[in-house]
């Protein structure tokens, strides 16, 4: 996935966002003052206190949470502050251990930032859009941003789950934006373009919903594949084993070596279950190659191997265009090497159905 497209107008709101946090850590005032913010933040200032001001009348969550942060005293909005600020850096150095802090304050300030974050993620991305200074457009919303994310490298994934890879007919229209850190652990990170990416509903609503990294105890976030950072199918090797009743698959690292790579995997299995998930379509796979080859009647192992080495390397060139062809092509490469003599003997067999047999 590239970050490229979506990234500077992201980082735009997430400053923004970020500047009234500095404003009410500076602020010596009890409440959100329009003349002393305006003066901090002149021209698209108005957009946000508008916001503000419309909800003074409804006591809609935006309001209670800035007079929620002002009810703060100073020093303590500081913290707030520095913290957020802090979290947003989180994908800056991902060579050194990198804790989330904001996660590690008061549970009545992690209550406000969430209450703050989240409206203008549900309310001005998704359901509305953004009008400030910076942006590349007048307004950005969630079209905005699907529109963006899907340019360039990215192109190829607007038909696929770019996780499971399962086809859709149009990600920008059909899959859900995805927080690799769930919003309601780190609100902050609910419009970081670091955090945010298009998978499918499947992946997003039944695996990861709310999954955290820090599940199973972990705090250092190099210990996880990161959106943007890692291309998990060039870290990982898909390992297939052939059991009596079925094929399954497991996720092992493609170098030994690298740091924390079994952590990464662990995790990243915890959160998509991609190897039960994916075994489950060997069977079809399976199934497809015996009788595309039984009707293509190799006449010994040689020739089969061959055929299929063919039909691999054609599946390999069209990778980029057809990315969901990825693991059908891992398991055909499989078939013709490891199990190549099994399969062969599949092929001739003469029965209905294929047997596959133990190598």
């Amino acid at each position: 996935m590239d970050i490229r497209n979506h990234e500077a107008d992201l980082k735009c709101i997430n400053d923004y966002l970020l500047s009234f946090f500095e404003f009410a850590a500076n602020s010596s005032n009890a409440v959100f003052d329009e003349n002393e913010w305006l003066a901090f933040k002149p021209g698209d200032g108005k957009w946000l206190y508008s916001r503000y001001k419309r909800e003074v009348q409804t006591g809609n969550r935006i309001k209670q949470a800035i007079d929620g942060i002002f009810a703060m005293d100073k020093p303590q909005r500081n913290v707030v502050y520095q913290a957020i600020a802090h979290d947003m850096k989180f994908a800056e150095d991902l060579a050194n251990s990198f804790e989330f802090q904001t996660i590690q304050l008061e549970a009545k300030a992690q209550e406000l930032i969430k209450a703050f974050f989240l409206y203008f993620y549900e309310n001005a991305l998704s359901s509305s859009w953004f009008e400030i200074d910076g942006l590349s457009m007048p307004r950005f919303g969630r079209d905005e941003f699907a529109e963006e994310y899907f340019k360039g490298e990215n192109e190829n994934i607007r038909f696929i789950c770019p996780v499971c890879l399962q086809t859709v007919t149009d990600g920008m229209l059909e899959e859900h934006i995805e927080h690799y850190f769930p919003k309601a652990y780190i609100p902050c990170l609910a419009l970081h373009p670091n955090n945010l990416y298009f998978i499918c509903g499947v992946c997003n609503g039944r695996y990861k919903q709310d999954k955290k990294y820090s599940d199973n105890g972990n705090t250092d976030i190099r210990k996880i594949f990161l959106p943007y950072a890692d291309t998990v199918k060039d870290k990982v090797a898909v390992k297939f084993e052939h059991k009596i009743k079925e094929d399954t698959i497991d996720f092992v690292p493609a170098d030994i070596n690298e740091d924390y790579i079994e952590d990464k995997i662990e995790t990243f299995n915890y959160y998509f279950q991609l190897p039960q998930r994916w075994s489950k379509s060997l069977e079809r796979y399976n199934m497809t190659a015996y009788r595309k080859y039984k009707r293509r009647n190799p006449t010994n192992k040689e020739k089969l191997k061959h055929m299929i080495e063919k039909d691999a390397k054609d599946i390999r060139t069209d990778l980029n265009i057809r990315p969901e062809m990825y693991l059908e092509g891992q398991y055909l490469e499989w078939l013709g090497s490891v199990q190549l003599r099994a399969f062969y003997s599949n092929v001739k067999h003469e029965g209905k159905k294929a047997v596959v047999v133990e190598d």
